[in-house]
């Protein structure tokens, strides 16, 4: 199974926190996080909600989640990343459009269609191992960041794998999570993350019916930069130390 290092996280977490201090004013409020196996589908609004999400996480809940990332395939500077992102709970997917830019970039096709056959069959194992034993993993079922609107959720390969983890007998829970983020006003950013209720996933159920509930919950939640820089929802009491 993917390991974590608390250690490094730590270390990469702190000049975060100090970050977010300065140019964040972030309000969490919303339900708890349930024990056990526990899948979170977030809205994907910015490059901070990984962070932002692991952090909240951990001080709540005490673990630190896992999260998909992009592969790196290909690129040549960002390759190196990847194992320090590993080490803070990161696994690569590979999508469609990772090997179109690979084939272009090298004209074999078909050796770019394996690799991700490679990499998705891996992340599929470490999904399963996440949830079987008792982890927290963060989705972005959007499948990209858009901070104007919410998207459809498209990507269903992560609900799947919980869906087979809940057949083999290890109850899942699934918990929506709103991420939004005003615009910068004198070089602050206010950001709201609300936190839905969580339900267990149960017999009968299916992706899209599962990714149909998460998504009318965040819709119900979600405001975009316009309508937080109008004032959003009633400020929350801070639940979190940032």
């Amino acid at each position: 199974m993917l390991r974590t290092s608390p250690a490094l996280w730590f270390l990469c977490e702190t000049p975060c926190r100090w970050y977010w201090r300065l140019k964040l004013a972030l309000e969490v409020r919303g339900e708890a996080l349930p024990k056990g196996a526990l899948l979170i589908a977030a809205k994907h609004a910015s490059s901070f909600d990984i962070l932002l999400i692991g952090h909240i996480t951990k001080v709540r809940d005490g673990r630190i989640p896992f999260f998909q990332m992009g592969s790196f395939e290909g690129y040549r500077f960002l390759g190196p990343v990847a194992p320090l992102l590993q080490k803070l709970g990161g696994f690569p997917v590979m999508r469609p459009k990772d090997v179109r830019r690979i084939a272009e970039k090298t004209g074999r096709r078909e050796e770019a269609l394996q690799r991700m056959r490679t990499v998705n069959d891996a992340a599929e194992a470490t999904r399963a191992q996440v949830l079987l034993k008792g982890g927290v993993l963060v989705v972005y079922p959007e499948g990209t960041r858009d901070g104007s609107a919410l998207r459809p959720f498209k990507s269903t390969l992560e609900v799947e794998s919980a869906l087979r983890v809940h057949a083999l007998g290890t109850p899942v829970h699934v918990q929506p999570v709103s991420i939004a983020y005003a615009p910068a006003r004198w070089f602050r950013r206010r950001v709201l993350v609300e936190f839905g209720p969580a339900f267990v996933l149960a017999d009968g159920m299916d992706a899209a019916g599962v990714l149909e509930r998460v998504h009318s919950d965040i819709a119900s939640r979600w405001v975009n930069e316009e309508g937080m820089s109008a004032g959003g929802k009633p400020r929350a009491e801070r639940e979190v130390n940032t």
